[in-house]
């Protein structure tokens, strides 16, 4: 969700920036003149060239107040190296780091592998580059060699004694685990599970990783051999950091520079950028199952001796086990007191959804008082016993690093106190949600309740991370630059800019697109007989209308905005379209679009149906797209409860979330699906949209505003 610009006030000139010096631009020219001379093919592209002075003015502090600004950067403009280049020169004479972050694998790929290397090799630079993941990426050796112990000893636990997730027998788990020690051991394969050249399933994954809360850190037998250590000790020491989102913003919620390098030291680019408030808004939300919670609260409670035995010291078990079961209970009896507090409110104000589950939105700013209390004290004992459990967690790692433990002993009981971690993050976040009202000049947090046949749950997420942003993370950078093809809905880069929680002086520019769509491309907007409006009838006529508008013999790409319609239109046309359809769920994500691109490169055409993970970082250039499909304006659905609580914010305050929301956001998404059709200079192809809105709404204009090709009307059932 978007945030609110109240509060973003007029900020002073940052104090330590610096003017770009006459090295530092002769450096810039430097490396551009070295890439042009030794790059095939290379294109000189006047927005590259002003994206290239942009990112050095923004990260001087020479294009605003702040070191921060925003720049919407076309397919074609070649933006990885108009900000490669100012960042690196800037980062080498200023004694910086540069961290880029992106939302998809693809992109940190085609940086590591491509973009980087390339601009080193031309430049002739002396830097080091690194792509930085999360511990769940890398496999930990100590893990594996439990795991292949207990094979060998036959003590496997109870539940890795049975087949793994999806039907693999423990033997085929057992071999594939087994050549990965082996490799690893040999120094074949880095540990680096994206680099392993097989497909993971599951059942190996979740014997071989271990999370923050399972990780013995220095303490590990294998520290010095574990893989991501040794990767974050390399990443430590670059001058360039590639990383996504997510583990950008976990190193934002540990105070920043645990997991990469320090802010105030480091260039951020954040690439991808119309997805990182989304991603931050999902990076502090929680949720309390009760069920869980309570059996996890009360098996502790009775099991508090045997654990601590299990733990600690001899002379240690005694007193901790009197904390764990002390603390345990008093969480235990304040979860009951919560869960029955908002039960009582379930019943009264709850209403029944389809599952028979009651739901229940609250208004953040008349929290009823029961619910405050009570989970305030939750909140509070949750804490304690948090403490209790890291205690019992350290007195767990030395005795696994000494080999007090057996390796079976000692998984079962990182496991189990991992769990214990995991779920009390969870509580404590709730717990501290439902126990303050909002204030009223900020956005609320979103909360809601379900009473089922298993009890109480809550859940709690902010419906914005501008402010978390702003004092966490935009306040403590050396610099950064928010770049993606998509973050201004026409011209307007309000919306991108209050929900990233951005000052209202941050830099802002719209790059024009390097392709003559006037020339290569067309929107057609098609008038069904039915309105969009009219769900039903609508589909059915983009049934009608899809075979007298589809070229089967070329590439497509037809975009939906429910799965339901998709289905319906899918189960409709295949028998006339046979293999040359192919939906989104028939496969893999990653198999649907080989079978695509397969066709295509085949020359037999293909037709591809997809929802909105279809409509942004998938790479379809050439005849793999000539023609996208836009069956209905992706307007989100705004019944959610996060949507909802921010929408009655809005309008409590006299604003239309319609307008000031919805429109925005949807532009921005129509921008998105229509990008998937030029994605380079020899491209060419047309985007029909069967949804005449555009035409007859007052916001339609707005739609419009931002897509580049040239535009025509035609009438469907066949006509044109």
């Amino acid at each position: 969700m978007d945030g609110d610009d109240t509060n973003a006030a007029t900020v002073e000139p940052e104090a330590g920036t610096t003017p770009l010096s006459d090295a530092e631009r002769d450096a810039m020219r430097s490396m551009l003149d070295d890439v042009r001379g030794k790059t095939d093919g290379f294109r000189s592209r006047r927005a590259q060239l002003q994206m290239i002075a942009d990112v050095a003015r923004i990260l001087t502090g020479d294009a605003a107040p702040e070191p921060i600004g925003l720049i919407e950067a076309q397919t074609g403009t070649g933006k990885s190296l108009a900000y490669l280049i100012p960042a690196i020169a800037l980062a080498l004479h200023r004694q910086r780091k540069v961290v880029v972050s992106t939302r998809t694998v693809a992109l940190q790929q085609q940086l590591v592998d491509r973009d980087l290397p390339a601009l080193v090799e031309a430049a002739g630079l002396d830097i080091t580059f690194r792509i930085a993941k999360g511990r769940a990426r890398y496999a930990c050796p100590y893990r594996m060699e439990q795991y292949l112990g207990d094979v060998a000893q036959g003590t496997l636990f109870e539940d890795d004694d049975a087949a793994g997730d999806d039907g693999e027998s423990l033997a085929a788990v057992t071999a594939v685990i087994q050549s990965m020690d082996d490799a690893l051991r040999a120094e074949t394969w880095s540990g680096d599970l994206d680099h392993w050249p097989e497909r993971i399933d599951a059942s190996v994954n979740r014997r071989i990783t271990v999370d923050q809360h399972r990780c013995l850190g220095s303490k590990c037998p294998k520290f010095s051999a574990c893989p991501y250590f040794t990767e974050r000790n390399r990443v430590r020491d670059a001058t360039v950091v590639v990383a996504n989102h997510s583990l950008v913003l976990s190193d934002v919620s540990l105070g920043g520079g645990t997991l990469l390098p320090p802010p105030e030291d480091t260039f951020h680019i954040v690439d991808e950028g119309h997805n990182f408030a989304e991603v931050a808004t999902g990076h502090n939300s929680f949720d309390l199952d009760g069920k869980a919670a309570r059996e996890m609260l009360g098996g502790l409670s009775r099991d508090a001796r045997d654990v601590a035995e299990s733990a600690m010291p001899g002379n240690r078990v005694e007193p901790t086990a009197r904390k764990l079961a002390e603390s345990g209970g008093e969480a235990h009896a304040a979860l009951r007191d919560f869960a029955h507090a908002v039960d009582r409110h379930l019943r009264d104000h709850g209403e029944r959804r389809g599952d028979g589950a009651l739901y229940w939105l609250l208004d953040g700013e008349a929290l009823p008082d029961d619910i405050t209390t009570t989970a305030d004290q939750l909140a509070a004992t949750a804490q304690a016993l948090t403490g209790a459990v890291e205690t019992l967690q350290a007195g767990a790692q030395s005795r696994i690093s000494s080999g007090e433990l057996s390796p079976a002993q000692g998984t079962q009981l990182q496991e189990r106190i991992g769990a214990l971690l995991t779920q009390l993050e969870g509580i404590q976040g709730v717990a501290r949600a439902y126990a303050q009202p909002d204030p009223a000049d900020a956005p609320p947090v979103a909360r809601w309740a379900t009473l089922g046949s298993d009890g109480v749950n809550a859940y709690a997420c902010p419906t914005s991370a501008a402010a978390w942003l702003r004092g966490q993370f935009w306040s403590k950078v050396a610099g950064a630059v928010v770049t993606s093809a998509t973050l201004a809905a026409g011209d307007d880069f309000t919306r991108t800019r209050i929900g990233l929680g951005l000052p209202r002086e941050a830099f802002e520019r719209q790059l024009p697109s390097p392709f003559d769509f006037q020339r290569i491309s067309r929107l057609n907007i098609v008038r069904l007989p039915a309105s969009a409006a009219q769900r039903d009838a609508h589909i059915e006529a983009v049934i009608q209308e899809l075979p007298h508008r589809v070229a089967l013999e070329e590439g497509t790409l037809v975009l939906f905005t429910a799965r339901r319609q998709m289905e319906r239109t899918a189960e409709a046309l295949r028998e006339t379209w046979g293999d040359a359809l192919i939906c989104q769920g028939d496969a893999s994500h990653h198999e649907v679009l080989r079978r695509h691109r397969a066709r295509i490169e085949a020359g037999q055409g293909s037709v591809l149906f997809g929802l909105a993970s279809f409509a942004e970082g998938v790479d379809l250039p050439g005849a793999q797209c000539r023609h996208v499909v836009i069956t209905k304006l992706p307007f989100a659905v705004p019944d959610g409860p996060v949507d909802k609580t921010y929408s009655d914010w809005l309008e409590k305050r006299g604003r239309n979330p319609f307008m000031e929301v919805a429109i925005p956001n949807t532009a921005i998404k129509l921008k998105q699906q229509c990008g998937r059709l030029i994605r380079n200079e020899d491209d060419y192809g047309t985007v029909t949209l069967m949804d005449e809105r555009v035409l007859t709404k007052r916001y339609g204009p707005l739609l419009l505003a931002g897509l580049p090709f040239p535009r025509q009307v035609e009438s469907g059932g066949g006509g044109g």
